[in-house]
């Protein structure tokens, strides 16, 4: 009884410290989440659920690994205004970009939200979030409604197939896309990411 006890006592104890500590557990998710990044990238079976698209000069579409809005700092303040998300291991988000190669730089070309009431109010959620997004990319939308993704620099991971649809039997590809303040620099096909082929 009095071990039952101590353990009601220590249970009680670890609640209320968690509730305490979770302002600063909040403020240092986006930290926690680069850390998330970095570790899945090196996970071949852990990939963002939507599979953000890219498309090349050639008409050539790819998979992002990650989506590239998670590569600029303050994604999750920017993102979380627009609906209650819970960023988790698979990267949930309110919104799936379609990303688009023009000049060798990348672009984001379009975009899909969380849908929330009737048509009107998905198209108010878009505009304003498109609005958002401008000063976020450092970057104004061009004459197609397209911005650049002025703030990647480094390396992103993409599929050939889209991942969560690859059947077993079908050989999936690797590609490892280096960026530098939204420019291409080049793309190399891998070995599941990490040994460039010969």
């Amino acid at each position: 009884m009095n071990t039952f006890f101590k353990l009601t006592i220590l249970l009680l104890f670890c609640n209320t410290w968690a509730q305490q500590q979770s302002p600063q557990w909040s403020e240092s998710l986006e930290d926690n989440q680069q850390q998330i990044i970095s570790k899945a990238a090196h996970t071949s079976d852990v990939y963002d659920l939507s599979a953000e698209t890219l498309t090349d000069e050639n008409g050539k579409v790819y998979y992002f690994q990650f989506s590239p809005i998670y590569q600029k700092k303050g994604y999750t303040t920017l993102l979380s205004k627009y609906d209650n998300v819970v960023f988790l291991l698979k990267m949930k988000k309110p919104l799936d970009a379609v990303w688009v190669l023009k000049n060798n730089s990348l672009y984001l070309q379009d975009f899909t939200c969380f849908r929330t009431g009737t048509d009107e109010a998905y198209q108010s959620q878009k505009a304003a979030m498109l609005t958002d997004l401008e000063p976020f990319f450092e970057a104004k939308k061009d004459s197609k409604g397209h911005i650049k993704a002025q703030f990647l620099t480094g390396q992103m991971h993409l599929y050939a197939q889209q991942p969560n649809q690859v059947s077993p039997q079908a050989q999936q590809q690797y590609f490892v896309a280096h960026f530098k303040k939204g420019k291409l620099l080049k793309m190399e096909e891998t070995d599941n990411y990490w040994n460039p082929k010969k």
